[in-house]
């Protein structure tokens, strides 16, 4: 509590939808900011260990992402402004996983012949798996998922080189 009554939110938000939407606003752009930062490449890193990390900040994330996803896109489909603000948030997210696979590209790291579509496949699927999937999969343990998606990601990105022969220069 902020020493504040409860009803003066409203004084800064017409309803709980403004509420809900500033939150997710948020927390969405901190925890993209942070995942993507993870994501910089400098020469002599090792692109396994960057995926890893990435991923495993993702499945750390998916109680936020589980909670909140489905109120966000049933928000979308009521709310034009709601769904304005998480299509900004997105695509701002996928300009950043583009940046990253070109950058893969620049130094020697990768294969991608298209880094626009790879970073929109890259970001649904790690999103749905994250956010959405691993409920539906209880009987497979967390750690499979997470090693079998930093898998398919690196083969994805390095068209399956072993990580030795993938180092940046």
């Amino acid at each position: 509590r902020a020493g504040k009554p409860v009803g003066s939110v409203y004084t800064y938000f017409k309803d709980k939808q403004q509420i809900l939407l500033a939150l997710w606003d948020r927390l969405y752009r901190e925890e993209a900011e942070a995942a993507l930062d993870e994501l910089a490449l400098t020469h002599g890193v090792d692109l396994r260990a960057v995926i890893e990390r990435a991923v495993a900040r993702l499945f750390e994330r998916r109680a936020l992402y589980r909670k909140l996803s489905p109120t966000i896109a049933y928000l979308t489909t009521q709310n034009a402004e709601v769904a304005a603000r998480v299509r900004d948030l997105n695509r701002l997210a996928l300009e950043r996983l583009q940046h990253f696979l070109q950058r893969v590209n620049e130094l020697g790291l990768g294969r991608i012949a298209d880094p626009e579509a790879a970073a929109l496949v890259i970001q649904v699927t790690t999103e749905t798996l994250a956010g959405m999937g691993l409920p539906y999969t209880t009987y497979i343990e967390r750690e499979r998922v997470q090693a079998a998606l930093t898998e398919m990601l690196w083969r994805f990105i390095t068209g399956g080189a072993p990580p030795e022969a993938l180092r940046a220069a």
